[in-house]
């Protein structure tokens, strides 16, 4: 615990507003925490704020939460399952696991390889020799929808 942090909580009045980092201290997470819980909607800023601007939270509700088991527990799984994704691990959910675009894992249970980086497998020819990691991947690419896709359909002339 920081001396700014230690000396924050020591406060016999906390403020009424709280800026992230206090937020974060309150709680007892780290500042990266809060926005996490903000984008799962576990935790909400007063007013209605811009998306660059600093937020701040009401001592009031944090106090509610604070006290709220359940609340934690979902915070907690929340905050654990965005690091997860932060470093690549696959995220266990209930529903059958699904690869970018939809696609499932393949048929022996394992993972899809993630999509190829078309910079790094974009080689002139001779490209026989080269690690498995480069060669490029025969799999199923994205699609993506184009202006042409979005085209209302005309009748056919009779």
């Amino acid at each position: 615990m920081n001396p700014e942090e230690k000396s924050f909580l020591s406060l016999r009045t906390l403020p009424a507003r709280l800026n992230p980092e206090q937020t974060a201290w309150y709680l007892g997470c780290k500042v990266d925490a809060v926005t996490v819980l903000i984008a799962a909607g576990l935790l909400k800023p007063l007013g209605r704020p811009s998306q660059t601007a600093v937020k701040f939270f009401s001592l009031a509700e944090l106090e509610a939460l604070r006290a709220d088991t359940k609340w934690l527990s979902r915070t907690t799984e929340a905050i654990q399952s965005w690091h997860r994704r932060k470093n690549g691990r696959p995220v266990m959910t209930a529903s059958p696991p699904r690869g970018h675009c939809g696609r499932s894992f393949n048929e022996t249970g394992g993972q899809i390889k993630p999509p190829a980086n078309r910079f790094q497998n974009s080689r002139p020819s001779g490209s026989e020799n080269a690690p498995a990691a480069l060669k490029e991947d025969t799999g199923e690419a994205c699609t993506r929808t184009t202006s042409a896709d979005l085209q209302p359909r005309t009748k056919p002339a009779r």
